[in-house]
């Protein structure tokens, strides 16, 4: 039995697993009993896309409804969570140093950490861990160093806060999944394997060698790209697309018909994956990667797998989270968990992790400034980033650390789970106020809107408002009014890096010349920002004087928007003809100025 297996026998109680990602949100929560695992609780609740868009939480009461519907469902009693996080937030180096004892390290690690780190070392939540070099006699030392941006962090610990939890510990994804993997495979130390964790949109990849991980990337892709695919080449809309990816028959189309599609994007995704082994091997000199290990919903993704193996030359299998846990037949469906285990690796790797006494208790009547105003603190545990616990050497799940003397010993480590004391009380970053229901009118007069600028450049600027979930035709609907010499304002293409999106969009809206509502039964069944924006062309319209077109609302499928000022409004339809559509809409648009 290795280091690791021991160490997770010891301490407190374990943590409830929370994997909070772009389509669903999973829970794992296990209990231990003489050293094996028992499942306890597992649930999926699928999220809506414009919940969570590229790793950032843009619509927080999205989220903490449905964590409080998967709480409900599973009936979790445990208070405390594990959550992790990924993408370009999270930023992972390694970098060699002198060897030193923990004492210089700690006090010379944020220093280390400003050269390597492309975020201002005051906005990020640092930790670090001792790869190797640690130990007596050894010159220099190989230090793995984690930031992740404080903003992120606290914006995934306040949802699970509100839904009535405790976030006792940030992790990271690729970790979590390495722990998964660990608790149920055995580790051949003359092998060199890369975990593949591929979500809706983010994929991370954990290369392990020698017995622990040696390199990390996460790459922007993931089961979006095929989804978006479905949808662009076959013109559906995101449920209809979704299901078809799923191996569902579409109204027009069947699996047989997506399948050259979906193996399309699983070449440009092994392609991705090939540039990342190839620099791997540029840059290490561990060896070439002999096998991969594929988890999370996309994995699933028809003949994926396969044409992953095939491109790669690699052999590849799907890797099963719940492999060595026990759980009881009367509770949970065999052939299911065998269907949703490689969703729930990230869920499995935290739910391992045990949590302090203090932080298994709810966090009532204890008075705690909010977590920004509260500066690094390696002495208290780390600054709340956590570490894979196969690298834990010199620390035990409390946080406990040797005297400050004593020389690093290999794969040595700090305490890294969130301090107890820091995880209550985080300022909220709520989108909610801002999305009024589709049947509740707001009075114009509250906040009035000026009328649309006049464009100077001579072309006419049109602004295209549509879910998330229809992102793909937003996209066919662009590209079509360029096309026609129209200037488009469209976000995947109009937002930087950096800019506050809430007033650039309202600035948007109120400098175009024409609004187009892209409506459908997803988009309306749901809450999302593409309300906020109807009800600002409404108010822009009310005010604009005669029967000049600005909001063109096009629908998407055989959807009843239940607005009443839409109403008045003519309407025109994508489908069945998606041509006949476009045509009525440049028509519309040609009133306004000449094309």
């Amino acid at each position: 039995m290795n280091f690791f297996k021991r160490l997770l026998s010891l301490g407190p109680q374990l943590a409830a697993g929370l994997d909070i990602g772009s389509s669903a949100i999973k829970l794992v929560e296990l209990r231990q009993v003489e050293g094996k695992y028992h499942l306890q609780r597992l649930g999926i609740e699928p999220l809506s896309p414009e919940a969570i868009v590229n790793g950032a939480i843009m619509d927080s009461s999205l989220v903490v409804d449905a964590l409080h519907r998967l709480i409900d469902q599973t009936h979790l009693k445990n208070t405390a969570c594990a959550t992790s996080l990924s993408g370009h937030s999270v930023i992972i180096k390694k970098i060699s140093l002198p060897a030193m004892t923990i004492e210089e390290l700690d006090a010379s690690i944020q220093w280390e950490a400003e050269q390597y780190i492309p975020f201002d070392v005051n906005d990020v939540r640092l930790d670090y861990w001792v790869l190797e070099g640690g130990e007596p006699g050894r010159q220099n030392m190989e230090v793995v160093i984690v930031a992740i941006k404080r903003d992120k962090v606290n914006d995934y610990m306040s949802v699970i806060s509100r839904a009535g939890k405790y976030p006792a510990i940030v992790d990271v994804d690729a970790f979590a999944v390495q722990n998964a993997y660990e608790l149920n495979y055995d580790l051949d130390p003359r092998e060199v394997v890369a975990l593949i964790n591929m979500g809706a949109a983010v994929t991370n990849i954990n290369i392990l060698a020698r017995g622990t991980t040696v390199f990390w990337r996460d790459i922007s892709l993931g089961g979006n790209q095929f989804t978006e695919a479905l949808q662009r080449e076959l013109t559906l809309p995101f449920v209809q697309a979704e299901g078809l990816k799923q191996g569902e028959n579409a109204t027009w189309h069947t699996p047989a018909d997506a399948q050259p599609l979906l193996d399309q994007v699983s070449l440009e995704m092994a392609s991705e994956i090939r540039k990342t082994f190839d620099f791997f091997m540029a840059t290490s000199a561990e060896g070439p990667v002999d096998r991969i290990v594929l988890s999370g919903g996309c994995a699933l993704t028809a003949n994926l797998r396969q044409v992953l193996s095939d491109r790669l030359k690699l052999p590849a299998e799907l890797m099963n989270p719940l492999r060595l846990i026990h759980y009881r037949e009367s509770d949970f469906d065999a052939d299911w968990l065998r269907t949703v285990a490689p969703m729930m690796a990230v869920a499995v790797g935290l739910a391992i992790r045990r949590v302090q006494e203090e932080a298994a208790r709810p966090p009532v009547r204890r008075r705690v400034p909010p977590l920004q105003s509260i500066p690094l603190d390696h002495s208290e545990g780390g600054s709340g980033v956590t570490m894979p616990r196969a690298s834990l050497g010199i620390t035990n799940s409390a946080g406990e650390s040797p005297p400050s003397s004593a020389p690093i010993p290999p794969t040595a480590r700090r305490a890294l789970d969130l301090p107890t004391k820091l995880t209550h009380r985080v300022e909220e970053k709520s989108r909610s106020e801002a999305v009024p229901p589709v049947g509740r009118k707001k009075d114009p007069a509250s906040e009035a809107k000026p009328a649309p600028a006049p464009d100077q450049s001579g072309k006419l600027t049109v602004f295209i408002s549509y879910a998330r979930e229809d992102s793909a035709f937003a996209r066919k609907v662009c590209d079509e009014l360029k096309a026609a010499g129209l200037d488009v304002w469209l976000d995947q293409e109009r937002l930087l890096p950096g800019q506050r999106w809430k007033p650039t969009i309202k600035k948007a809206i109120q400098e175009s010349d024409c609004f187009i509502a892209l409506l459908s039964s997803t988009a309306l069944s749901r809450r999302g920002y593409i309300h906020t924006e109807l009800w600002q062309a409404l108010e822009i319209l009310q005010q604009m004087p005669g029967p000049d077109v600005f909001l063109i609302p096009a629908r998407l499928d055989d959807c009843e928007p239940a607005h009443p000022a839409l109403e008045e409004i003519h309407w025109v339809d994508l489908f069945p003809d998606w041509s006949k559509g476009m045509e009525k809409i440049l028509s519309a648009l040609k009133t306004r100025k000449s094309l």
